[in-house]
């Protein structure tokens, strides 16, 4: 933060989750910090934005990765299980299928960009409509 200070301008993109929006079962741990991150986002834009210092989150979806190979790691029926359960949910959304990640990139370039110069302190979904419903899956 000093550093964007003494510029005198800035832009910081948090990267939530949807969870940090809406609860989900057995991950109370997830969601808090999440939500946590959610509500930070907004005080930075509160304490920071008339110094120059635009503050925004994303909260993204289901999105299609590897969990940083942490479903692979499970073994072959795991991994498969896991994966199916995740497709069944992201399906019960709006858009009825995962985002890839470049979708979410391209959210985050735009916060980053000039073309987004009169948000500071929102929280943009990036989800398939997934907060839109209450279908956890």
């Amino acid at each position: 933060m000093p550093h964007l200070l003494a510029s005198g301008r800035g832009r910081i993109v948090n990267v939530a989750s949807t969870y940090g929006l809406v609860g989900a079962p057995l991950a109370p741990a997830y969601c808090a910090s999440k939500g946590g991150l959610v509500n930070f986002t907004r005080q930075l834009a509160v304490d920071y934005s008339s110094r120059g210092i635009r503050v925004n989150a994303i909260c993204p979806g289901y999105i299609d990765t590897d969990m940083g190979g942490y479903r692979a790691s499970l073994g072959p029926e795991w991994s498969a299980e896991a994966n199916a359960r995740r497709e069944a949910a992201a399906a019960l959304q709006p858009i009825g299928r995962q985002a890839h990640a470049d979708e979410v990139a391209r959210v985050a370039v735009f916060l980053a960009s000039d073309e987004s110069s009169f948000m500071t302190g929102s929280i943009v979904t990036v989800d398939g409509g997934c907060t839109t419903t209450f279908n956890h899956g």
